[in-house]
C-alpha cells in the first residue's frame, strides 16, 4: 500500500559546476581589475607629463619674448643672462632697439621648483613654476638659446626641448 515515488533532482547545479563558473568569473575579474590598474596608471604617468609639458611651455613663451629682444647671453651655473638693449621711440613714433647703448641683464635661474627672473639690478621675482622632480637647463650657441626641460635625479634624460632665436644678436654666430 505504500507508494513509492521516485523523485528526480533535475532542477539545480551540480557543485563542480559551481566551482567551475566561480573560477571563470575569479579569473574575468582579475583580468578586469589588471586591466583597470594599469589604464589608471598609464593615464596619471600621462597627466603628470602633461603638467611639466604645460609648465614648460609656460616657461618657454614668457622666456621667449626676453630672449628674442636679447643682443648677447651666456650662461654660467646654470643661470641665463641676456642681454637687453633699450627700446627708444624717435620722434616719429618709430620704435627701435638701441643697438649702442648699454643693454640692462636678465638673469634667469631655478630655485626651489621655481623659474626666477632678475632685471638688472631689482629683486628677483618668480617667474614660472616647474614640478618639483623636473629640472631646467640652459645653453647658447652663436645666435641661439636652448632650454632643456629634464628630469632632476636625470639630467640626460630630456623632456622637452625648445630653442629661440635671438634678434637682436650682436656676436659671431
Amino acid at each position: 500500500m505504500f507508494v513509492r515515488f521516485k523523485i528526480k533532482n533535475t532542477g539545480g547545479f551540480t557543485l563542480v559546476e559551481i566551482m567551475v563558473t566561480m573560477l571563470i568569473l575569479a579569473m574575468v575579474g582579475f583580468s578586469l581589475t589588471s586591466l583597470i590598474l594599469h589604464t589608471l596608471g598609464a593615464w596619471s604617468s600621462g597627466y603628470d607629463r602633461n603638467d611639466t609639458v604645460t609648465d614648460a611651455d609656460v616657461l618657454f613663451q614668457k622666456l621667449q619674448l626676453d630672449v628674442r629682444e636679447a643682443s648677447a647671453a651666456t650662461v654660467a651655473e646654470n643661470e641665463l643672462r641676456l642681454s637687453i638693449p633699450p627700446l627708444i621711440t624717435d620722434s616719429n613714433g618709430e620704435k627701435y632697439y638701441d643697438l649702442t647703448a648699454t643693454p640692462t641683464t636678465y638673469r634667469y635661474y631655478l630655485q626651489n621648483g621655481k623659474i626666477y627672473q632678475q632685471i638688472g639690478t631689482s629683486p628677483a621675482r618668480s617667474f614660472a613654476s616647474c614640478a618639483s622632480d623636473r629640472g631646467i637647463t640652459f645653453s647658447v650657441t652663436g645666435n641661439t638659446v636652448t632650454v632643456n626641460v629634464h628630469k632632476s635625479d636625470n639630467p640626460e634624460e630630456t623632456i622637452d626641448s625648445y630653442q629661440i632665436v635671438m634678434r637682436n644678436f650682436q656676436g659671431q654666430e
